[in-house]
């Protein structure tokens, strides 16, 4: 601290001091620290996306260490997760599971992808034969929320933990509850959206 100024903040960062009230009245209570002209722009916005998709949340089986596998060790998040065999993996579209005594388990979009656009690999895998079907909605602690969404085309978006969001397209699978899934209502719309999300 020469001169007693502080040279801990860069030259092309801006300093906000804000007041409680201020974010509450502020729409959605959102954080936007940025020029006037921007903050103006996104509060006189008379649509959302909400007015162009379905924007929802996905699944919990109660116990993921219990259904779900993971692809390696490898992956974050995969600590006390089995590792998953590779004649355990399946394919299925309903919702009813798949009718086997085995255990067959398909792929979920449970956390962020390492890539925009595309996930590189499927790290995730969720059990879903008939029985564990019964067990999920069953289960108290399940949440088998929004499961008209389910299978369906629609882009990922990871709870925003971090300072940048990979969106990637999600096709024929289950996603977790941890992941923001976003269905446009016009399916033209998908490119557009899934680069909006990925742009700086």
């Amino acid at each position: 601290k020469p001169n007693g100024k502080n040279n801990n903040i860069l030259p092309h960062i801006t300093k906000y001091n804000l007041k409680q009230d201020e974010i509450l009245n502020n729409k959605d209570c959102r954080f936007i620290l940025a020029d006037n002209n921007i903050i103006s722009l996104l509060n006189k916005s008379k649509k959302c996306i909400g007015d162009f998709a379905d924007v929802v949340t996905g699944f919990y089986s109660g116990n993921n260490k219990k259904y779900v596998k993971v692809a390696s060790q490898d992956v974050r998040g995969a600590k006390g997760y089995n590792i998953i065999n590779h004649d355990e993996i399946g394919n299925s579209n309903s919702l009813e599971g798949i009718d086997s005594d085995k255990d067959i388990y398909i792929p979920y979009i449970k956390s962020a992808s390492t890539t925009k656009y595309i996930r590189k690999d499927n790290d995730w895998y969720l059990l879903w034969n008939k029985k564990a079907i019964k067990e999920y909605l069953s289960n108290p602690k399940a949440r088998f929320q929004n499961s008209k969404f389910y299978f369906r085309d629609g882009i990922a978006i990871p709870m925003v933990k971090s300072s940048n969001i990979k969106a990637t397209i999600m096709h024929n699978c289950i996603f977790d509850q941890s992941i923001v899934g976003i269905f446009p209502h016009n399916s033209s719309l998908m490119n557009y959206f899934l680069a909006l999300f990925n742009s700086e």
